[in-house]
């Protein structure tokens, strides 16, 4: 699954540079799509984001995600953050489906 995103000037946290926040929701939001385009609702449980170089503003920036591994109700992705060709911003979560929210925020398994 991959999408395509602007960088408008608006979404700036230092000038020229796309804010981290927008960045960590672009990265969860196509790993969630991911999982909703394989008939799946889960919610992250984890996620952890690398920024590896700058993303500019003014500039397309491609997303796109992949499912790494899963099992009923625990599924692990993995994303990544392209700009000019390069990987700027990479992923890796665990979504929890909705089901299972029981034990969400306890201890989870694996």
């Amino acid at each position: 699954m991959e999408a395509t995103f602007p960088c408008e000037r608006v979404f700036a946290g230092y000038p020229g540079v796309l804010h981290g926040g927008i960045i960590c929701a672009l990265l969860d939001g196509a790993m969630t799509n991911c999982l909703f385009a394989h008939g799946l609702v889960a919610v992250t449980a984890d996620l952890h984001v690398r920024f590896r170089q700058p993303v500019r503003v003014n500039r397309p920036a491609l997303v796109r995600a992949r499912c790494e591994s899963g099992g009923s109700p625990l599924h692990r992705m993995a994303a990544e953050m392209l700009q000019d060709g390069q990987v700027v911003a990479t992923a890796a979560a665990r979504f929890v489906e909705r089901e299972a929210m029981a034990w969400f925020g306890k201890s989870m398994p694996g």
